[in-house]
């Protein structure tokens, strides 16, 4: 996995210098306007328990919860001078799985000791995003960015183990913020690189072997865009 990250990431951005750099600079008289365009890239999250109170000193551990992503997206412009202000909206989907065990010792009436193992998966299916952008022109043809907005993502959640035996799934709202850049190839198409953190909020979970509590899912997104402006 630590492996597999760095390697795709320099991939894209091989491929968005590629790009860029074949095309001759055009310089775009305006960026106002609407924009559509696809993305690809690497999510990697955390995935954070709280709760679970059922093992005595020991806790459930977070883990990490990586994959490959893509989506679509749009956004709507409106320069003034060097100034670019919007709003965008975008869909990403991905597969990022994980999970976590533990082990519970428990003593019966006879005093011999028992081993159960306790814990549970989850999968992050899709997020999606919406919010406002502010950033500014270089040279004519490069647009840098900050955007934030509110999130949501679908999270799957499945008890595993001894006894288990629950499953949950649920859209869970946040926040996500990050900064960009788009470079102009042509008068309409824009090639571009983005990196956005977002946490979602709180989800409950309760299982059928061992105490209720929340999960947490947050993380980063890098991610290339293509884009084509109306």
């Amino acid at each position: 996995m630590f492996k597999t990250k760095p390697v795709f990431l320099s991939t894209l951005a091989v491929t968005v210098s590629v790009l860029a750099l074949s095309a001759a600079p055009v310089l775009a008289d305006d960026l106002s306007g609407t924009r559509i365009g696809v993305h690809a890239g690497y999510l990697w999250g955390d995935i954070e328990p709280s709760g679970f109170d059922d093992f005595g000193d020991d806790h459930i551990e977070g883990y990490e919860s990586d994959a490959e992503v893509g989506g679509v997206e749009i956004r709507h412009d409106w320069q003034n001078g060097d100034t670019v202000f919007g709003l965008y909206a975008a869909w990403t989907g991905t597969n990022a799985e994980g999970g976590t065990t533990i082990e519970k010792t428990t003593v019966d009436s006879e005093g011999v000791d028992i081993s159960t193992d306790h814990g549970f998966d989850t999968e992050l299916g899709w997020l999606a995003s919406a919010g406002g952008r502010f950033g500014t022109v270089i040279n004519g043809n490069t647009l840098i960015y900050a955007q934030v907005g509110a999130a949501s993502g679908r999270l799957k959640i499945i008890e595993t183990g001894d006894g288990a035996g629950a499953e949950r799934h649920v859209t869970a709202f946040g926040y996500t913020a990050g900064v960009g850049i788009d470079y102009q190839i042509s008068e309409r198409w824009s090639v571009g690189m983005a990196l956005q953190r977002f946490e979602l909020s709180d989800v409950e979970f309760e299982p059928d072997a061992f105490a209720a509590g929340k999960i947490k899912v947050k993380g980063n997104i890098a991610t290339a865009t293509v884009g084509f402006r109306f």
